[in-house]
């Protein structure tokens, strides 16, 4: 990964081990709330948004949770706001480019904050990527695919949680169908006791989630 003085945004300004807090540049110090790269323009501190910690040759990858702004004490400083995010470290990529899960060198206080590229974050999934499973693109940055290896994520349980039209079912039906492309000899057992994943048309006609030939509907009455 390389950085640059385009891509800083801020400085760590106290590490714990499962949260980073980094004030952003001041505007005097060339704060812009736009990182342009050549094909993208990543907003500065969005919450759910990915941060590179620079030093010594390690980037730590961390999720922005929190933002926020603080004034200074009447009288005291330049009058100037100061902005903060904090982030959760997720990992880090290394000198040779790979990234790994959990951190291993925790950057300290004084440590450069960059902006990241969706280039630089599909380091994070590239180790999936040949698999083929994509299950959809960050929210903050829809031009980046999110990876999984599927046979660890259907080797256990899976709940999908969420309100009355959240898009469950949807999500469900996305999973199995991407799973059956990249695993066609996989088995599935769907028991379908609302008729969302497969149902009759109007004229009667079974129609499934599923491309035709590749499952078989057992109606349970």
């Amino acid at each position: 990964m390389t950085t640059n003085a385009g891509t800083l945004i801020g400085h760590l300004t106290e590490v714990r081990g499962n949260e980073f807090v980094a004030r952003l540049l001041a505007d005097h110090e060339g704060f812009q709330p736009v990182i342009c790269f050549e094909s993208e323009e990543v907003t500065v501190g969005q919450i759910g948004g990915y941060v590179a910690v620079a030093q010594a040759g390690v980037h730590v990858v961390g999720l922005v949770a929190r933002t926020w702004q603080e004034d200074p004490p009447i009288g005291a400083g330049d009058g100037v706001p100061r902005r903060f995010i904090a982030m959760m470290p997720v990992g880090q990529i290394d000198e040779r480019g790979h990234f790994m899960r959990g951190v291993h060198r925790f950057p300290t206080t004084g440590a450069e904050v960059h902006a990241m590229d969706s280039g630089t974050l599909g380091i994070l999934f590239e180790q999936f990527r040949k698999l083929g499973f994509d299950v959809g693109h960050l929210p903050s940055r829809p031009e980046a695919k999110v990876y999984l290896d599927p046979s660890p994520m259907f080797g256990r349980h899976l709940a999908i949680l969420g309100q009355s039209g959240a898009g469950k079912s949807w999500t469900v039906s996305a999973l199995m169908q991407r799973m059956v492309q990249v695993m066609p000899r996989c088995h599935v057992i769907v028991l379908d006791l609302h008729g969302e994943y497969a149902w009759k048309d109007e004229k009667g006609n079974l129609q499934m989630i599923f491309p035709p030939g590749i499952a078989r509907y057992v109606d349970a009455r």
